[in-house]
């Protein structure tokens, strides 16, 4: 039924005749478009380990794209927190049609087949027979915040039983089960010829091979002895969705428009949402932990809170006073951008060290050059159709402004649209009774949509000239030579009257909660930073270890005291900057991608500049 649909949407169908708004699946993942770089850091993952021993535990809580390697040696599932719904811990491993690059199986018309493929490191079971109980569990969701799998579509389990055989143990479609929660599962290791020193067992989906579809998401995965079906409780309190943003309105937005309009932006709490799936009340106590980039201050460090926390429940943990310390520092502030990096950590009493691993949680506020209602991360696509429909998202300043570029994530939704044509407009107003008194302030016709396979996936379309802005704009796109637009769209970050379309003589407010994903780029003229060496370098220094986690050493005779560095992303945003205190920089606000480093030496005033890489 969803290829029927998306045939009649894309190709001419009567629904055109009609104003229409709907969300699609997505063919590709461009979190995951790096396959060159992505290969070389994950060949760690097929590399010759021992075997693992009892208890196996894993609840995808790593911050990683990919599966832990020290428990998986397959990379083609989606390791992410943002396509399961409830889910039981933070984190999930997602099948779909996608290969571990983030694009399609096959692009063919019906493809249909055997999808990804999750297979466990080797487990020393030897010692171990069928009487000791041992028993494989895990949490099923089909669909989520993704696409339905269809009725054909299954999702089984498999053990190996020697190096070319491995037998079905388990499967399921989607039939019967909730599209909106996990279904625990237990499967008993009851035969003799499983218990061996190199057992292993794997998950599989047969799914849609066209791209981005049919979704299942697996979580808290846990192999032991002396388990039972009727023993379904986990003794953990965990983290299960991602850290939220501090401002109530945006994901991200320039530090200009948030200087001295804190109250109005910042919003009323922290807050984390934390479950106990345990059936006595959990002694608990929830702390938090923010560092700014500017200073490198600690904000907060002895805020705790102690909880009794219920049985079985699910509960919103606040901090109510971070307000005032942020005011303080954006007061006095010397930087033109912001990062604050906070920590959000669960402590147990007593402690489980075997889940520990969902009991700390990160989000980085930036306060950049842009505004973002999204969080990065594109669920579905957004599709307009009707006569030249049109899409504009809008905006809110609190000072003037300069807006100097714009920034897009188009999906691919069933085929390259780089050949069609879009027209991108600003407005000062949308009329939308009628669209005939729409003011306008900047268009720019027959420009090409434009994927960017990276990180974000963001394209920057630079405007003619910088328009200054004094109060709401609407930012978007008209279709110029056919009946349909998309565009990305995340539904994890619920929006509402935020975002109109506009087919059949009028504008409308959308009905869906999320938000498309478009952002502004505001104030001072962009550095389109284009990741070749342009400036002399220091052919002395060099960047170490590349690709680095949490701090990158700069190496080399020139002197570097009190050197001022700034870091880009490829679409030439600047991420980072400061001067330079040492030989090194603190690089955990980054999310993992490539960056530019551009260095001023102080005395010489010559430039160094050298690409690196981040992982997590």
């Amino acid at each position: 039924m969803r290829a029927v649909l998306l045939s009649l949407l894309l190709f001419g169908s009567p629904l055109f005749l009609f104003s229409q708004e709907y969300l699609i699946p997505l063919p590709s993942n461009a979190q995951l478009h790096q396959p060159a770089k992505n290969e070389r850091m994950l060949k760690m993952s097929r590399a010759a380990q021992a075997p693992l021993s009892l208890p196996f535990i894993d609840d995808f809580s790593n911050r990683s794209y990919y599966p832990n390697p020290a428990k998986w040696t397959d990379r083609s599932v989606f390791v992410n927190s943002t396509l399961p719904r409830n889910p039981p811990t933070i984190g999930v491993a997602t099948f779909d049609g996608l290969k571990a690059d983030g694009s399609a199986y096959n692009m063919k018309k019906k493809s249909y087949g055997p999808a990804d493929t999750l297979s466990s490191r080797e487990i020393d079971i030897s010692a171990f027979s069928p009487a000791d109980s041992l028993m494989l569990s895990f949490f099923l969701e089909p669909k989520g915040n993704g696409d339905v799998p269809g009725s054909r579509d299954t999702f089984f389990l498999e053990f190996k039983v020697n190096d070319s055989t491995w037998q079905k143990v388990f499967s399921t479609t989607a039939a019967g089960m909730s599209p909106d929660s996990f279904r625990l599962f237990f499967v008993k290791l009851n035969k003799a010829k499983f218990f061996k020193s190199d057992f292993r067992f794997r998950f599989r989906n047969y799914a849609t091979l066209t791209g981005n579809v049919d979704h299942w998401h697996l979580d808290y995965v846990i192999l032991d002895k002396d388990r039972s079906v009727k023993n379904t409780l986990l003794n953990d309190v965990a983290f299960r969705r991602p850290a939220r943003s501090l401002l109530k309105d945006y994901h991200a937005m320039p530090l200009r428009q948030f200087a001295g309009f804190e109250d109005e932006e910042l919003s009323d709490s922290l807050y984390a949402d934390a479950v106990n799936h345990f059936n006595v009340v959990k002694n608990t106590t929830f702390r938090y932990r923010a560092v700014e980039n500017c200073t490198q201050s600690l904000l907060k460090s002895d805020f705790f809170q102690t909880i009794n926390f219920p049985p079985l429940s699910d509960t919103l943990l606040r901090e109510p006073v971070f307000r005032d310390e942020i005011k303080a520092l954006t007061a006095g502030l010397g930087c033109d951008s912001l990062a604050i990096r906070v920590r959000y950590v669960l402590f147990n009493s007593p402690p489980d060290p075997a889940t520990g691993f969902n009991d700390t949680i990160f989000h980085v506020q930036r306060f950049y050059n842009y505004f973002a209602y999204d969080d990065g991360s594109a669920e579905r696509g957004y599709l307009v159709v009707g006569k030249s429909p049109k899409l504009a998202l809008k905006f809110h300043l609190n000072v003037p402004d300069s807006l100097q570029a714009i920034e897009v994530h188009f999906p691919h939704i069933d085929k390259n649209l780089n050949k069609e044509l879009i027209n991108l407009i600003v407005w000062q107003s949308i009329d939308g009774a009628s669209g005939t008194d729409d003011s306008i302030r900047y268009r720019k016709d027959l420009l090409r949509p434009e994927y960017v396979d990276s990180i974000n996936g963001f394209y920057t379309y630079v405007l003619d000239s910088a328009l200054w802005m004094t109060d709401s704009f609407y930012v978007g796109f008209q279709r110029a030579n056919a009946d349909s637009l998309q565009i990305g769209y995340d539904i994890n970050s619920p929006r509402k009257n935020k975002l109109f379309f506009y087919t059949g003589g009028r504008w409308r407010p959308s009905l869906f909660s999320g938000t498309a994903m478009i952002r502004p780029v505001m104030g001072a003229p962009l550095d389109m930073v284009s990741g070749e060496a342009a400036e002399p370098q220091f052919s002395s220094l060099s960047l170490y270890p590349n690709p680095a986690g949490e701090r990158l050493f700069i190496h080399g005779s020139v002197p570097l005291q009190a050197a001022r560095y700034q870091i880009f992303d490829l679409q030439g945003r600047e991420v980072q900057q400061g001067i330079l205190s040492g030989n090194s920089l603190d690089v955990r606000m980054l999310r993992p991608g490539v960056y530019l480093l551009r260095m001023m030496h102080s005395e010489k005033r010559k430039i160094f500049s050298a690409k690196f890489m981040i992982v997590h």
